[in-house]
């Protein structure tokens, strides 16, 4: 039977949880700080973190996800979303990564400013896009039924046959919808 280990670092303190003698149990890692950077990795339960002048990496999780940041940048992969539970990345003057490669319709929010947001799914995806951008480029490289007002600065559409509502919004950065 193994055991989950999580390892969250604040700039230079390692908080390192005992060894859960439950495997199935859960953990909530809520981090705050500013000035700092906040790391977690391979982790299994709900992560919030809140940061200001620190990004935020968060590498393995199996669990919810939310996290802010000002002046710096998000970067998660979520290995499996909690069930029911949406995504919510918000950032001011630093990008936003996410990666989820067994999205199954939870809603994303994922907006920043003068930055951009690059979200990657499974192939299989099935959600309702709704992206937008004041000033750079909009890509899906998802087949998408059009459901609103396309423009330059607006993607609104059905991928596949539809599901959670994913929401990207930024200024002065391009929006990117990657299939894994």
């Amino acid at each position: 039977m193994s055991h989950t280990l999580v390892r969250l670092t604040i700039q230079s303190v390692e908080i390192v949880p005992d060894r859960v003698s439950d495997p199935n149990r859960a953990l909530k890692d809520d981090a705050k700080t500013s000035n700092a950077g906040i790391e977690a990795s391979t982790m299994r339960g709900d992560f919030m973190g809140h940061t200001s002048n620190g990004s935020i990496k968060v590498d393995g999780l199996e669990g919810a996800f939310e996290a802010e940041t000002s002046n710096s940048s998000i970067v998660a992969r979520i290995e499996k979303l909690a069930v029911g539970r949406p995504v919510k990345a918000s950032s001011s003057n630093g990008s936003i990564d996410l990666t989820l490669p067994e999205y199954t319709n939870q809603a994303i929010d994922a907006d920043t400013s003068n930055s951009s947001i690059v979200l990657r799914l499974p192939a299989r995806t099935n959600a309702d896009l709704r992206a937008s951008s004041s000033n750079s480029s909009l890509n899906s490289d998802f087949e998408m039924t059009s459901s609103g007002a396309n423009s330059k600065n607006r993607l609104e559409g059905r991928i596949g046959s539809g599901g959670g509502t994913i929401r990207l919004s930024t200024s002065n950065g391009s929006v990117r919808v990657q299939k894994l």
